[in-house]
């Protein structure tokens, strides 16, 4: 028999071409559950951890990880796939073994001092070499070797028969590129350890700097480059810098011991920033030579003699580019606000410190442009055409710039909002293209990058918004502020206007107060003190005189003279210019003052003076009021429709309320929903069905609920889930909201399974399937919410819907004629009823065990089960050319 088999499917998998996640050829090639029977196996792209994948014997490449095969490895008795002819694996190379010259130590990273085993290879011993990388020259060679027992070892104590790289050899950092850290540490780092509970990955030692959810998934391998200090994490003050370039609290991965390990670096020894950060600095690093301070990247700019003493240490806050000394053109930006070279500090690298910010991604000034005359590299979010102007719809060149591509910027200046920003990028190559399609570390403007309309460039805005553009960005801020109105803290001032979500333990009114700029894409301003605003205003020629305040604006209070002391937003100026602001952490919760004097703003405000007032844009001689809020989904309905909403069309405004993912309700912390759209045939007449899943209380156990009874104008965050069959124009939306603890600990979204197919006589038969993320054993069939249903047209307009459903949770369906009114309702309790409280089931049993019918709108002439269900996914992205699949039609 030349396959192994059979081996169970543990989900839903589509067939590929090669091994690659992209490269699919068939939607659910297997579904879960079915036999999958293997014919080889090879390495390809990571999924799930495994960069194995399967051949099976239908013709499919499929990753291994989706397979129940009893093993993490390849199986024992299977060929590997190119062993056999078979093409489509990646190409990872084994291991090349070549004698060693004399007894060498293994290191952990490319670091004569960095031993992790003593005679790891004695002399004349085979050493099994993967890949090769760069690193500090040992002997005057500067190759280092990284062999197949995840060591480290200098290519200089190696007989390769070369003092360079090897021909036929990767780099490592090309098989990082590929497939990770699965084959081993090409990073540098120890390990592997076990993480022992999912971990987000941060970008300082900063619990709540998190930069990416679950970079590591409980039981999934960690590998730790370095450690370094911070804040103590359950009572563990070590933080572990991994290969991945990820922060992670040590208290959360299973090393063996509580504190530092032997063995590994301090991360300032390798030159890894971040760890041991006092007033949120970077280092230390040790002073070469007596340094001077300069006010920019330029030697000539000395504004203090010895600012450093040799020796001494010096903490780092960002690097740029600048004036090159000695052949190096990094400079550091210091904790006491100097410019120094970075070739008079040992740092242990002669470039970019990983883990450290560039200035200009954080709005520090001074950074140079480089060689190419234009600033960066910032990283593409997405593929991204060129345009020829600042105007989405005129596109000079498609893909300009691929996902992940490095995109150096000349300029920025103001355009058409693009996903919620209106900053538009200029770059060398002579295209604009949207900021919000780009990685640079902030929704605004970057501290230093020029305006294009100060640089000649055309194309661009003037410096100054229109009156258009400057009202709907001020009503954008307001909206947001007004939206927050009654948000009370909880706990220990916690809130959730941190920079990544909630935040505990520090006064929160400008958190607030810039937070609603960000809702209007000026995040370069966002800070949680009141004193960067003001620096920030200072920079940007933004501070207005207390008679020229408008709404949007964010008024500080304090003493003349003296620093703030409290922020808040201009909500409304009146004509006799007393005005009225929108203010967080004012009483514990986001309150109003009205009509206040600036000039004597108590009584009403318990403070009696304004010390400045900061305008979010350059308006000062436009005339404008706060233009209506943009239409939330505005973008997303474009996409999928081809135009725009029309805001006096309720039809419309419903289904780009649904399509847009952000959440309104502040106990979802900023958490965005997840949401798929398909188009299917239309069926003019039938309207729109509207399906809802909500549970009626606030909360369930330690999760939150929806708090609601049965609406037929439900908010689209106020279900659990949700679905949109859109018969008039063709489209089927599918959304999915988060679940939060009730404490605000946590928030995810489940990766919900929809199903559909639609029958030539208009006929959709649905499926639904989702579960609570936060309960891992929620993924189990008796423990999931799920549905069948067959939405039917008939005759003379509406729908008739028949089906099964769990008995958890209530289920609303509305269907409303094009015209927006409402046609037909079916409402269905949970079968626990309006309490819903998971104590009225006996333990061991779980909600959802069982299904009903769940009634008809109108009678159903075939109430047979609906056929089996296949499902196809899409998620809406704003992103030009995105592809919308199609329901299939039987």
């Amino acid at each position: 028999m030349d396959y192994l088999g059979p081996f169970t499917a543990k989900v839903d998998i589509d067939g590929r071409k090669t091994a690659r996640v992209d490269d699919r050829t068939r939607t659910n090639a297997y579904v879960a559950g079915e036999e999958v029977n293997i014919k080889c196996q090879d390495w390809g792209e990571v999924v799930a951890g495994s960069a194995i994948w399967d051949f099976t014997t239908s013709g499919f490449w499929i990753p291994d990880a989706y397979v129940a095969t009893g093993t993490d490895d390849f199986l024992p008795g299977l060929q590997r796939c190119k062993d056999r002819g078979i093409s489509g694996g990646l190409n990872i190379n084994q291991a090349t073994s070549y004698p060693a010259k004399v007894d060498i130590d293994g290191r952990g990273s490319r670091n004569v001092n960095d031993r992790i085993k003593t005679n790891a290879y004695l002399a004349g011993q085979s050493v099994p070499i993967m890949c090769q990388e760069a690193g500090p020259a040992v002997n005057g060679n500067a190759v280092w070797d990284f062999t197949d027992d995840n060591y480290w070892v200098p290519d200089a104590y190696v007989s390769t028969g070369s003092d360079g790289f090897l021909a036929g050899l990767p780099r490592c950092s090309e098989l990082r590129a590929l497939i990770g850290n699965v084959l081993g540490n090409f990073g540098g780092g120890h390990g592997p350890f076990l993480a022992k509970v999912d971990i987000d990955g941060r970008g300082s030692p900063d619990v709540n700097d998190r930069v990416k959810t679950n970079a590591y998934l409980a039981g999934s391998k960690v590998w730790i480059r370095c450690q370094s200090g911070g804040p103590a994490v359950n009572g563990n003050a070590v933080w572990n810098y991994t290969t991945d370039r990820y922060w992670i609290p040590d208290a959360y991965v299973s090393t063996g011991v509580d504190g530092f390990m032997p063995g590994v670096v301090h991360c300032s020894e390798v030159g890894i920033g971040g760890g041991s950060r006092p007033g949120g600095h970077y280092g230390p690093y040790k002073a070469k030579v007596a340094i001077d301070g300069r006010g920019s990247p330029d030697p000539a700019d000395r504004i203090k003699t010895d600012a450093y003493l040799a020796g001494a240490d010096v903490y780092l806050q960002c690097q740029d580019n600048g004036t090159a000394v000695n052949g190096n053109s990094v400079w550091g930006f210091t904790s006491t606000g100097y410019w120094i070279p970075d070739t008079y500090i040992t740092t242990g690298v002669n470039g970019f410190l990983d883990g450290l910010p560039r200035c200009s991604e954080i709005g520090v000034g001074g950074g140079k442009p480089g060689a190419n005359g234009a600033y960066g590299p910032y990283k593409a979010k997405v593929a991204i055409d060129g345009r020829s102007s600042i105007n989405p719809e005129v596109r000079a060149k498609t893909d300009a710039y691929l996902a992940g591509a490095d995109v150096y910027i000349k300029c920025q200046d103001l355009g058409p909002s693009v996903n919620g920003s209106s900053i538009w990028d200029y770059t060398p190559q002579g295209y604009w293209v949207p900021d919000a399609y780009i990685k640079t570390g902030t929704d605004g403007f970057l501290g230093h990058v020029p305006r294009c309309s100060g640089v000649g460039v055309a194309g661009g805005g003037t410096g100054t918004v229109s009156s258009g553009e400057a009202g709907e960005i001020r009503g954008e801020i307001v909206a947001a502020a007004r939206s927050q109105m009654g948000l009370a803290e909880w706990g220990d001032n916690c809130n959730p206007f941190g920079a990544n979500g909630v935040r505990c333990g520090a006064p929160w009114c400008t958190m607030f107060a810039t937070w609603t700029w960000k809702q209007a894409g000026i995040g370069s301003a966002y800070t949680d003190y009141s004193g960067t605003l003001l620096q920030w205003g200072q920079r940007n020629g933004l501070l207005r005189a207390k008679n020229k305040a408008k709404p949007g604006d964010i008024v500080i209070y304090g003493p003349s003279g003296g620093g703030g002391v409290h922020t808040a937003v201009v909500e409304y100026v009146g004509t006799d210019g007393r005005i009225s602001t929108i203010e967080g952490n004012y009483g514990n919760k986001v309150t109003r003052v009205s009509n206040m004097n600036p000039y004597a703003p108590s009584p009403p405000h318990t403070y009696g003076n304004i010390l400045a007032i900061v305008a979010p844009i350059h308006d000062e001689n436009v005339t404008s009021t706060p233009a209506a809020p943009a239409i939330k989904g505005s973008t997303e309905f474009k996409v999928l429709y081809g135009r725009a909403p029309n805001p006096n069309s309720a039809y419309d405004m419903k289904l780009a309320a649904f399509l847009y993912p952000g959440t309104t309700d502040p106990r979802y912390k900023g958490a965005q929903s997840k949401v798929r759209v398909m188009r299917m045939n239309k069926v003019p007449g039938m309207g729109l069905v509207r399906i809802g899943g909500f549970i009626s209380t606030s909360t369930v156990v330690d999760d939150i609920g929806d708090g609601r009874s049965f609406n037929s104008s439900f908010a689209p965050d106020k279900v659990r889930f949700g679905v949109y069959a859109d018969f008039e124009n063709g489209a089927l939306i599918a959304r999915t909201n988060p679940t939060c603890r009730s404490d605000g600990s946590k928030c995810a979204v489940a990766d919900s399974q929809i199903g559909v197919t639609q029958t030539t006589d208009g006929t959709l038969e649905l499926g639904y399937l989702t579960f609570n993320p936060l309960h891992p054993e929620a993924k189990l069939l008796s423990m999931a919410v799920f549905g069948s249903m067959r939405i039917k047209p008939v005759s003379g307009g509406g729908a008739s819907i028949y089906g099964v459903a769990s008995r958890y949770p209530s289920l609303e369906v509305y269907n409303d004629r094009a015209d927006g009114s409402l046609r037909a309702t079916l409402e269905r309790h949970s079968e626990l009823g309006a309490g819903e409280s998971l104590g009225n089931f006996p333990f061991g049993l779980w909600p959802g065990v069982s299904v009903e019918r769940i009634g008809v709108l109108e009678p159903d002439p075939h109430p047979q089960a609906p056929p089996t269900l296949e499902p196809q996914r899409a998620p809406v992205a704003p992103v030009p050319g995105a592809s919308i699949p199609k329901v299939r039609v039987i």
